[in-house]
């Protein structure tokens, strides 16, 4: 069973994307077969979700089942984050970059890849 952290963190993710796409909580019940209420309980963390109602999320949300587990929650912490606001930047720019076709997706690549040559080494975060 995941740590209420985690099943939290998860939560935050599912929130961020399903705003990301402009879905109501009721939208993404209706889409992934739950309660709009089990929806509620799955973002604010007091329920973890089954792997079936991952599944069904990752493909509401057009993400695989991957982006919706936290993968640096104690990098995040330690360095003062928020992880509700890092969680949306990270769903936000996931779902833009989805959106792209081949060229722009190098294009954006090579970008992001300048800013993370930029950023000082200190101010980086271990992955």
């Amino acid at each position: 069973m995941p740590t209420i952290a985690l099943a939290r963190e998860v939560g935050l993710l599912v929130r961020a994307l399903r705003k990301r796409y402009g879905l109501t909580q009721a939208d993404l019940a209706e889409r992934i077969g739950r309660s709009e209420a089990a929806v509620r309980a799955i973002e604010r963390g007091a329920s973890a979700p089954s792997f079936v109602t991952l599944e069904r999320l990752a493909i509401a949300l057009q993400v695989p089942a991957s982006a919706l587990f936290p993968t640096s929650r104690l990098k995040d912490r330690t360095r003062g984050r928020e992880p509700e606001r890092r969680a949306s930047q990270i769903a936000s720019i996931t779902a833009l970059a989805r959106s792209f076709d081949d060229g722009d997706l190098g294009l954006a690549q090579a970008l992001v890849t300048a800013i993370a040559e930029a950023v000082p080494e200190r101010h980086r975060m271990k992955i």
